[in-house]
């Protein structure tokens, strides 16, 4: 399994045109991550699985900003935005991470 990270969406964009019609859907989301001391982290996280490997692009948005704040509005207009573009290229978008195929033995 190979995992190749992009942290420029255009790259991302890129990459997901170059799938071509094996990828169809693109999960787009939150992470929040927590250092030691407790403080919260936020990341927009969008992705794909194709074939043997998981593409993804990574923005960190840095400390989670308070719900009502001009930052979180910011946030939520630029997730909006991305969310528009993929689906005007045609992708369909799912919220949460992509889940990789289970291989079971026969």
């Amino acid at each position: 399994m190979v995992i190749v990270r992009f942290h420029d969406w255009r790259e991302f964009i890129d990459e997901l045109d170059e799938a071509g019609l094996s990828v169809r859907t693109v999960r787009l989301t939150f992470s929040l991550r927590y250092d030691r001391q407790n403080v919260p982290y936020l990341t927009m996280v969008a992705g794909f699985f194709e074939e043997s490997r998981i593409v993804e692009f990574l923005h960190y948005l840095g400390l989670k900003p308070s719900a009502e704040s001009t930052r979180a509005e910011e946030i939520q207009r630029l997730f909006h935005e991305r969310k528009d573009q993929l689906q005007r290229l045609g992708y369909t978008v799912k919220a949460g991470r992509y889940h990789v195929p289970l291989t079971l033995p026969r």
